[in-house]
Order: C-alpha cells, then sequence, then structure tokens
C-alpha cells in the first residue's frame, strides 16, 4: 500500500446538497467536517505508509472515520457500513452518494499500522484531542448561550407577571 497525499477530498456538490438537506441543523460528523477538516491530512502518516504499490485509502479520510467511529461507539464493521449507508458520513468523508464505501477490515489494518508507527499514532491522538477540546468548547459556548436565553425567558416572564 503507497501514500499520495491528498487530504480529505473535497465534498461533492451532490452529497452536499443531500446532507444539507437531510440534515438542515448539521450533525456530529458534518460538524466535524465543517469544522475540523484541517486537522485530517496525509502528510503526518507519510512515514507509515510506502511510496510503491497500489494506492491505500487516504490517512486522513480514515482518521476522520474513526473519530467519528470512536464518537459513537462502533465496531469497524458498523462504521464501515455508515461510510456507506449515512448520508451525513459521506459528506464528512468527502464521498459520492454512490460510493461504496471499503472493508471494515481496512480499520483493522490502519490502526495496526498506527501502532507499528508510535511517532504517527501520537499525532493521531492529537487530533483526537483536539477534536474533543473543540467540541467541548463549542457545547459549553451552547451551553453558557442557553442559560442567558432561560435567564432573558425568565426575566421577561417576571416582568409580565408584575405588570398583571
Amino acid at each position: 500500500m503507497s501514500l499520495q497525499p491528498k487530504g480529505l477530498p473535497s465534498v461533492p456538490e451532490r452529497t452536499a446538497a443531500v446532507a444539507r438537506s437531510a440534515f438542515p441543523k448539521g450533525s456530529l460528523p458534518i460538524r466535524v467536517r465543517d469544522r475540523l477538516a484541517e486537522v485530517f491530512a496525509d502528510e503526518p502518516y507519510a512515514d507509515a505508509f510506502g511510496v510503491r504499490g497500489a494506492p491505500g485509502m487516504s490517512p486522513a479520510v480514515l482518521s476522520l472515520v474513526t473519530v467519528l467511529q470512536f464518537a459513537e461507539n462502533l465496531t469497524d464493521r458498523q462504521a464501515a457500513a455508515m461510510a456507506v449507508r449515512a448520508i451525513d458520513w459521506k459528506y464528512a468523508i468527502g464521498a459520492e452518494l454512490t460510493d461504496t464505501g471499503f472493508d471494515h477490515t481496512v480499520l483493522t489494518r490502519f490502526r495496526a499500522r498506527l501502532a507499528e508507527h508510535a511517532e504517527r499514532t501520537e499525532i493521531f491522538l492529537g487530533q483526537l484531542g483536539t477534536t474533543r477540546k473543540t467540541e467541548r468548547t463549542r457545547l459549553h459556548a451552547d451551553y453558557d448561550r442557553a442559560l442567558r436565553v432561560v435567564d432573558e425567558i425568565d426575566a421577561a416572564s417576571t416582568m409580565d407577571e408584575e405588570s398583571a
């Protein structure tokens, strides 16, 4: 297996249109792709892959699938199935709607390659940490915003009751 660094492919127009229609408020895979795409790159994995042989799947795509797999607590087989049938996952990995996906054993081999190249694993774990930190920051901001809205509603309700 060889690596020709490309990073995450761009999201095909049809995939984007269908995903945005199906998930108008977004979903975790869509948010991860939109907010963290730059975290998923092929270059940090260059040493773990050869330069000869048939091109393998992009480590950036496999890293993103692994993050989504971890977030949704899925097996390799379930994660590979999601990459085929879930529109938001197709959006996240930049796949065409008709893409037939990959065999679940690709994820096992990818993790084995990470284990063989410990420095790549550290990079990947750093990506997971960045993902978690970014999502945690977003969730805190959403929580703070929700508290402010609740406070404003309470204040408005109190004013209505006092004026009545």
